[in-house]
């Protein structure tokens, strides 16, 4: 089964969000609830074809065609259909979704709780000739819609056994289910921002070829994220910016994009975990495990004077064959956790908004003067402020090595380099690991000796310990300072880190000429002492 480069799975779902992205404050549709009628039949038809218009403008050679809308008042409701709903390129290449059907009922506010059901099968289109069908064994999606908005202030989905199937059975993508759900609600009563959590879950996926082998599988996916004081006026604004370019054609410059990004919220959050991942390539046999990876991360407080970064990676179960690293050394977990405190927003959205108005006006690779001063400006609003950089956690675990790192970092205008502070480091298994490395018998080779070599100089600059559990350790206190020394260990690390960033020329004296049997002879007469 080919991938097409206008297929996109997820469009089975967002289309039948998007469709309902009429404008009803253009339409002037009053905020108390209407029971439905003829007269609120033709508006609504009127707005979701303005809308249809609006969200889905020929792009890149691709449009989005129905027919005629059919609205007709039925009870509490409006029945909804959308026929012959059809996303195509000018090859006729794209996915048919056919008839689209939706309820939609008002609600108080200018608000609509709304249904909508898309056919059970679905084809792929490859030059007007259906390449793949996508399936839909159960499906139901319910949401609040805002009007005045133009968005879902809640969402509740879930599509059950579905499936892509080949038109000449050249492979089959099985997906047991998807659900997605989120709620917006305002912070307090006339708030203009709105918080709230989303969620997006996949499960139980599997892609086999047209001899049944199975070349990928994941047992869940699943994504949740909570926003904070979102401008729901400022994000309508925003959707009606994009829309405008997109109908004309053109790209905003990114200075006045970011313009209207500004103010959007004041947060979010969000957080991936997968588990169960296996990979098979047939040609060269190789096959992947990957037991579980977990990342999140998020920005607070963008709406206030400070605010915060934060990343977070988490993976643990790899496992390939034919291996790529030496035995004992394939990694078995990995962390990592990091953070940004103190952070000057309005400075930040200066910065980036100037250096996006600059490059507007430059050539390629051009340099301005006015870049670096922007630059200047940032770090002296960062020293300002105390901007920290945490290294909460990094770890790395592997049978033969492992190793943990952790500290922070301040920025200060006192400092020469511009901030303060200090990490650890600590390796545990090194000696083991130079060991392993040792070959059984006879010399290593080139590269072996190399890493034996970087083994031995990371050992010897270490300060040797044990651990809890009597392992043997190297520890690493890596500290810089105010007046712009590295230490390590207490030590100062500036000649060693000027002879590996000094020239490979040999010293000239005063009187021009170069002492090179001091520079050649040298280390020879240490290592004869030593």
């Amino acid at each position: 089964m080919r991938p097409h480069r206008s297929h996109r799975f997820a469009a089975v779902l967002l289309v039948a969000a998007s469709t309902l992205s009429w404008n009803t404050a253009r339409a002037q549709v009053p905020a108390q609830v209407q029971a439905p009628s003829e007269a609120g039949a033709k508006t609504l038809a009127a707005a979701l074809s303005d809308g249809l218009k609006r969200w889905f403008p020929p792009q890149d050679g691709t449009t989005v065609s129905w027919k005629a809308l059919q609205v007709v008042p039925s009870g509490d409701h409006y029945a909804v259909t959308i026929p012959e709903l059809t996303v195509k390129d000018a090859e006729g290449s794209g996915i048919w979704f056919g008839t689209v059907s939706m309820t939609v009922a008002p609600r108080e506010g200018a608000t609509y709780a709304v249904s909508a059901t898309l056919p059970d099968s679905i084809p792929i289109l490859d030059k007007g000739k259906t390449e793949a069908t996508i399936r839909l064994g159960r499906q139901r999606f319910d949401g609040l819609w805002s009007g005045g908005f133009e968005t879902f202030l809640s969402l509740d989905a879930d599509y059950g056994d579905l499936s892509v199937t080949g038109a000449k059975n050249d492979g089959v993508l099985r997906i047991g289910a998807v659900t997605a759900m989120s709620a917006l609600k305002p912070d307090a009563a006339g708030a203009p921002t709105w918080s709230g959590p989303g969620a997006l879950a996949v499960s139980k996926v599997t892609v086999t070829d047209e001899s049944k082998r199975e070349l990928m599988s994941l047992d869940g996916l699943a994504l949740e994220g909570t926003y904070s004081r979102v401008d729901l006026a400022r994000v309508n604004a925003f959707q009606t910016f994009a829309q405008r370019q997109a109908a004309a054609g053109t790209e905003p410059p990114p200075a006045e994009t970011l313009s209207a990004l500004r103010g959007l919220l004041g947060g979010a959050s969000v957080r991936m975990r997968m588990s169960g991942l296996s990979t098979f390539e047939p040609e060269s046999g190789t096959r992947i495990a990957l037991g579980l990876l977990s990342a999140g991360g998020g920005v607070e407080d963008l709406d206030q004077p400070l605010g915060g970064l934060s990343l977070g990676l988490e993976a643990s179960g790899f496992s390939m064959s034919p291996a790529v690293a030496p035995t004992g050394f394939e990694p078995r977990s990995l962390q990592l956790q990091l953070g940004i405190a103190k952070l000057p927003s309005p400075a930040l959205w200066r910065t980036i908004a100037d250096l996006s108005a600059l490059s507007d006006t430059l050539e390629e690779g051009e340099a301005d003067p006015r870049q670096e001063a922007a630059m200047q400006r940032l770090m002296g609003a960062l020293s300002q402020a105390g901007t920290e950089l945490r290294l909460d956690k990094v770890a790395m675990d592997s049978p033969a090595l492992s190793g943990s790192l952790s500290g922070a970092f301040r920025a200060t205008a006192t400092a020469a380099q511009g901030a303060v502070g200090g990490m650890t480091v600590l390796l545990r298994g090194l000696d083991g690991a130079a060991r392993a490395l040792q070959p059984a018998s006879g010399k290593p080779d080139e590269e072996t000796a190399g890493l034996l070599a970087g083994l031995a100089m990371v050992q010897a600059m270490g300060q040797p310990g044990k651990d809890d559990a009597g392992n043997e350790t190297r520890s690493y206190k890596i500290d810089m300072t105010e007046d712009g020394r590295f230490l390590l260990n207490g030590t100062d690390m500036g000649p060693l880190l000027a002879g590996m960033g000094g020239s490979d020329e040999p010293e000239e004296l005063d009187g021009g000429e170069y002492e090179e049997e001091e520079i050649e002879e040298q280390p020879l007469k240490k290592a004869k002492k030593n």
